[in-house]
């Protein structure tokens, strides 16, 4: 059934310039670009009806831009009360900012957002951490779609994922809402100048092609085939390729996408052993890749 509620958003990028510990975020209808230090970003924002919706989208810095914060949440199902649940639970990953342990993040947001379920809805996270220093990104996926990674040295596309040694009736990464508690699992990996990662929500992946959905692999696949120089014009053209720019394309789900391209590094003021070790403490991370 067509969606006679769908507004298509204006295809020009907006540069937004984000201010020392400045949280931005929201669910609504957006394509801007944000030049931030070490790293460039670009996001793309489509409900599925409307103006706004169940997907959240937020970015934020720290004190001396040595940490960048970029995350997606995406809430089950549509329509203003969806929307009214990713409107609470935005406020809630704004109380919990300030906390750079993400493993802890998840785990206060799981507890807080079960308790508040009474409508049984729950919600998938993605949040990620860039640490300047060292260049390294920390993620903490909550039941959400791999990001995926390009890198330069060796020109190829993979998903982002890690190995988890753990017991098969461990209960971790669930999405949010669904049982309390729930522990979440975090791992780093390194990022170098050229590099790119794509976050996206499943409005993406659930793009169907030929009758059939395409699923993680089949996104990644078409992002094989696209050439790109810039966070920018990667993100325009992964939406361009799955017709996201066309006005008569109806979406089958709210839409988001945020795109990372690393630049160079802050300027070493410890060892590398030192600043690894710093960032492991102070981000709770169990394993670097």
């Amino acid at each position: 059934m067509a969606n006679s509620e769908h507004n298509p958003i204006d295809a020009t990028t907006d540069v937004v310039h984000l201010s020392c510990m400045e949280i931005w975020g929201g669910n609504r209808n957006i394509q801007e670009s944000f030049p931030l230090p070490g790293i460039d970003a670009w996001l793309r924002a489509r409900a599925y009806s409307g103006t706004s919706g169940g997907d959240i989208h937020y970015l934020s810095t720290c004190a001396h831009a040595e940490v960048l914060r970029f995350a997606i949440a995406d809430v089950a199902g549509h329509g203003a009360e969806v929307a009214d649940v990713a409107s609470r639970f935005k406020r809630l990953i704004v109380k919990h900012i300030n906390k750079l342990d993400q493993s802890r993040l998840a785990k206060a947001l799981n507890a807080e957002f079960h308790h508040d379920n009474a409508g049984g809805r729950f919600v998938t996270t993605l949040l990620t951490s860039y640490y300047r220093p060292t260049g390294h990104l920390v993620i903490c996926n909550a039941g959400h779609p791999r990001p995926m990674l390009y890198r330069a040295a060796t020109q190829t596309w993979t998903l982002i994922d890690h190995d988890i040694e753990t017991k098969v009736d461990d209960l971790m990464n669930l999405p949010l809402g669904v049982i309390e508690p729930t522990d979440y699992y975090q791992f780093a990996i390194r990022l170098y100048p050229g590099d790119y990662v794509a976050l996206y929500s499943d409005g993406f992946s659930d793009v169907r092609r030929d009758g059939f959905r395409l699923g993680e692999q089949g996104l990644l696949d078409v992002v094989r085939a696209l050439t790109f120089d810039s966070a920018s014009e990667l993100g325009e053209k992964i939406c361009a390729s799955l017709g996201m720019h066309d006005e008569s394309n109806v979406p089958i789900d709210d839409e988001t996408l945020i795109v990372l391209a690393p630049k160079a590094h802050m300027p070493p003021r410890f060892p590398l052993k030192t600043r690894l070790k710093a960032m492991a403490k102070v981000l709770g991370v169990i394993r670097i890749q």
